[in-house]
């Protein structure tokens, strides 16, 4: 609500957005990094958990290379009509 403070608990904020999450509070996702929406992705520690740098950033890479993928075949639509 505008001007107003909003505390949310750990992973709360998560469950608000309709992904579906797994019980540890990560977001489930195909190996691309797909989530249960369409046109969200998930790279790194949000969707596996703590791990190496590395291991992050190797699953950031798959998720962009998903979201490139997705955006030319014409599978992601943006909402905003400047866009």
């Amino acid at each position: 609500i505008h001007g107003q403070d909003l505390v949310l608990e750990e992973h709360e904020w998560l469950a608000r957005t309709g992904l579906e999450l797994r019980p540890d509070g990560t977001i489930v996702c195909d190996a691309a990094g797909r989530t249960s929406r369409p046109g969200v992705f998930a790279a790194g520690d949000v969707a596996h958990g703590a791990d190496r740098v590395v291991t992050a950033m190797a699953a950031g890479r798959r998720a962009a290379g998903a979201v490139y993928a997705d955006a030319t075949a014409g599978r992601i639509v943006s909402r905003r009509p400047d866009v």
